[in-house]
């Protein structure tokens, strides 16, 4: 269970770094005690990880219409016969939305905080 968690917390981190939208680091939030803020951090970051679960599940119905080609002609050139790219695309779409979840949970705290 712990490297679940760690899994989700490593993608929703890998996730928002390259992401623009948010301007303070939660970090910085947490030591202002700004929960208002931190709740709409939360808030963006659990629609940026379902932004994730949806392109991964419709990767997965891409790779499911075409197996062993992918959406482009040679798409799997060079790779493992036993790589499994729609259950890969699968696993990642559940776990970026239980990340989402987590994020929600996480807004619903501290919006319940800051009253």
């Amino acid at each position: 269970m712990r490297n679940v968690v760690v899994v989700l917390v490593t993608l929703g981190l890998a996730a928002c770094a390259g992401w623009g939208g948010m301007a303070r680091s939660p970090r910085a939030l947490l030591a202002s005690n700004d929960h208002a803020a931190l709740a709409a951090w939360y808030e963006q970051d659990a629609a940026h990880l379902r932004e994730h679960a949806a392109e991964m599940k419709a990767l997965a119905e891409e790779y499911k219409k075409a197996p062993g080609t992918g959406p482009g002609p040679g798409f799997h050139e060079g790779l493992p016969p036993k790589v499994d790219l729609v259950e890969h695309c699968e696993i990642l779409a559940e776990m970026y939305t239980k990340a989402a979840e987590k994020a929600d949970a996480m807004a619903r705290a501290h919006r319940n905080a800051k009253r």
